[in-house]
């Protein structure tokens, strides 16, 4: 019969001394509950006033456009007082309110040139 190389007598067995032996399975520790979540971190301006700019960079373009085509300036003041309105309910700085006035100038300019161009047709 070949040797077996585990170190134990007989059929493939081990033989375990005391200090090989486990330790006895003590009972679960008692689940803790979990720490709070950590508030985001802020990172830059913050959700809000970056929506608030973005408001405003939408109204100027609505202005711009507003110019040429009445309709696209509707559509980004309209975008604009929207971001504006929502910028203010996450809690921005005044910017959203450069936005607001922008974004009615916006659709004041569509109007405006809505008429020009209506007139002149």
């Amino acid at each position: 019969m070949a040797k077996n190389n585990r170190g134990g007598k007989g059929r493939g067995g081990t033989s375990r001394s005391a200090a090989a032996r486990p330790a006895p399975r003590t009972a679960p520790k008692p689940a803790t509950p979990a720490p709070a979540p950590a508030a985001e971190p802020q990172r830059g301006m913050g959700q809000a006033s970056t929506q608030a700019v973005a408001a405003v960079v939408i109204a100027v373009a609505g202005v711009a456009s507003g110019y040429f085509m009445p309709l696209a300036g509707y559509a980004l003041g309209l975008a604009a007082i929207v971001l504006a309105v929502l910028a203010r309910r996450r809690g921005a700085s005044g910017v959203w309110i450069a936005a607001l006035v922008v974004g009615v100038a916006a659709i004041v300019m569509g109007v405006v040139m809505q008429v020009y161009y209506a007139s002149s047709a």
